[in-house]
């Protein structure tokens, strides 16, 4: 039995990496270049590489357009892009509902991936 609680380095997964000769001090230069750990770097350049997905799924922005599209006046068409925008952002999603141009009259602009 654990007379303490783990610390939360010891919960994260561990995953242990054949490199190539030259890259550890590759990566070691980068960290210290950034003020972090090998550990932190190596982490910042996975989640650039493979970021988690947005979490507003095709589905769901056509099902929350829908909404807003069948609002009665312009008045309630505006409280409803702000009320699924709020809701968006809620979700920890980079999407957003804006008017553009010569694109019909609303589409979730970007989905992009997420940098810390």
């Amino acid at each position: 039995m654990q007379d303490r609680d783990p610390y939360p380095s010891e919960l994260m997964e561990r995953f242990i990496v054949r490199m190539p000769p030259g890259m550890r001090d590759r990566i070691r230069a980068a960290a210290e270049a950034a003020g972090r750990s090998m550990n932190a770097e190596i982490v910042a350049t996975l989640e650039a590489t493979y970021p988690e997905p947005d979490p507003l799924s095709e589905t769901a922005a056509r099902d929350l357009l829908a909404y807003i599209l069948s609002a009665s006046t312009p008045e309630e068409t505006e409280a409803r892009k702000a009320e699924v925008n709020a809701k968006i952002a809620a979700l920890g999603s980079t999407a957003m509902v804006k008017d553009v141009p010569h694109h019909g009259p609303m589409v979730f602009l970007p989905i992009t991936p997420r940098t810390s």
